[in-house]
């Protein structure tokens, strides 16, 4: 962030006295630590700074409260339900919850511009205030937006709050209200773009496998469901899905902090975690399937129902699904090189990459085709048949049973959180960690695609395998191209 302070600086057309920095979460970070380089230059570059789900640093070494943005003008954008930060240690050693971030020293400091607030006036959030430093009239502002940490950089009030604190702070030679944005439109074509590569996945393996080359793949007649379940059957498709759901959601929530053991020595975080996740789901699943036919007395299904597959058809298999998923990401590069646009909408993305990331792609590869395999065969294999007086019933009930474990996840920990103002974690330390919510957002919606386009592949090539190796491919590339890496 320094770098290219330094650099814009050097610009002709860039006016020097008015170059400010921001960001959100780890590029709030960043920012911090620009100002904190700019303080120790000879010439100070920086003129105002924003720092969005971050906090500033409010204390010197000997700890006592001190000014870090000097005569710059300054602003925070604290949500009230930021997973990570502004809570501020008690005198009893707790900590307070971000949602009352505002009435805490740190913030009040922050708004009294590096003093100790203790008898001096209760700041708001909101306002400006203002005070001479240095010769130079200087800003302080906290936004407080009754949002979580990562809805910050995907919300139409802190766009606002971000364009009325650099109005203020540097101005703008044709100022625009903050309140009028149209981001939201380019948003609702990156989400017809995701589903149009999702519709092209499909389409595509469809359309290869009417070819010569990939023409064993294809079923003879489009696969129609096995007949309504009945008796032990019937029982054993519900126990099984309230058992795969129940094993999820405690690998999920309490197996995090010995997951994390595995996260700390590998180089990216979220994909460890999410994979080996999926990965003892997708074992737990075929355990399943097999007590399943233990249970039913329906063992011998493997020859008919896809399951068993030749070599030679296996290896084809291999052969188209990588070919549909990297078609698929060529449309995105041709995208990102014709147009400068990818495929992203808050934390789903699809874009281009570097060859770097190459190698994190295959070290995680083997997590998620042990889950999307598994996932494909169980909902394709030994789940299709029919259910009500619909089709597509059957499929939305295998969605349900997909999602249904991240959905009430998502439901505990931001339940928990919006009524007591603290996540579980934070009650009880073995309760998951306060990232694993967000790591769900993507997860429930690509949970539920799969279910959809493997139950498609496999009516055309009655193939679980086809789309568990597709989607494992996608959900590879994406996970790995758009994450944190420790190097």
């Amino acid at each position: 962030m320094y770098d290219a302070v330094q650099m814009v600086a050097t610009l002709p057309y860039v006016d020097a006295s008015r170059i400010g920095v921001t960001g959100h979460s780890n590029g709030a970070l960043a920012s911090r630590t620009a100002v904190l380089l700019d303080n120790q230059a000879e010439t100070q570059l920086i003129a105002a700074a924003l720092l969005v789900s971050n906090d500033a640093v409010y204390t010197d070494e000997s700890g006592a409260f001190y000014n870090m943005f000097g005569s710059r003008d300054a602003g925070i954008v604290a949500c009230q339900y930021d997973e990570f930060f502004h809570r501020v240690a008690q005198a009893d050693g707790s900590r307070s919850a971000p949602r009352d971030y505002i009435d805490q020293s740190t913030a009040q400091s922050f708004l009294h511009f590096g003093q100790n607030p203790q008898g001096l006036e209760t700041r708001e959030s909101y306002t400006m205030y203002t005070q001479e430093i240095d010769g130079q009239e200087a800003i302080r502002v906290i936004y407080n937006p009754d949002i979580t940490h990562p809805w910050a950089h995907f919300s139409k009030q802190v766009v606002t709050s971000s364009v009325e604190f650099f109005d203020a702070a540097l101005g703008a030679p044709n100022p625009i209200d903050g309140n009028n944005q149209i981001w939201q439109i380019k948003a609702a074509f990156n989400a017809l773009g995701l589903v149009g590569v999702m519709m092209f996945v499909v389409s595509f393996a469809v359309v290869l496998v009417g070819t010569r080359p990939f023409a064993a793949l294809k079923a003879e007649t489009p696969v129609q469901p096995a007949p309504a379940l009945t008796g032990k059957a019937k029982t054993w498709f519900w126990l099984s899905g309230i058992l795969a759901s129940v094993f999820s959601f405690v690998v999920y929530m309490f197996g995090y902090r010995y997951i994390n053991k595995l996260a700390a020595v590998m180089p990216q975080a979220g994909p460890t975690f999410i994979g080996v996740w999926a990965a003892s789901c997708g074992l737990f699943a075929l355990l399943l399937i097999y007590l399943g036919g233990k249970f039913t007395g329906q063992s011998g299904q493997a020859a008919t129902n896809g399951v068993k597959i030749s070599p030679k058809n296996l290896g084809l298999t291999v052969v188209l699904a990588l070919t549909v998923a990297l078609s698929a990401y060529g449309l995105v590069f041709l995208a990102d090189y014709f147009f400068k646009a990818d495929f992203r909408l808050w934390v789903i993305t699809l874009k281009a990459f570097t060859v770097d990331k190459l190698p994190y792609i295959l070290l995680y590869l083997p997590f998620f085709l042990l889950y999307y395999i598994p996932n494909s065969i169980s909902i394709n294999s030994y789940n299709y048949f029919e259910m009500g007086k619909k089709t597509w019933m059957n499929t939305a009930v295998n969605v349900m049973w997909n999602i249904l474990p991240s959905v009430v996840m998502v439901i505990i920990m931001y339940g928990c959180f919006y009524i007591t103002g603290y996540m579980p974690n934070e009650f009880f330390p073995f309760f998951g960690g306060s990232i694993i919510g967000i790591w769900l957002y993507p997860v429930i919606v690509v949970l539920a695609v799969a279910a959809v386009v493997s139950r498609k592949l496999y009516r055309a090539t009655k193939n679980p395998y086809l789309a568990g190796i597709i989607m494992a491919l996608l959900v590879a590339i994406m996970s790995c191209t758009n994450t944190l890496t420790a190097l």
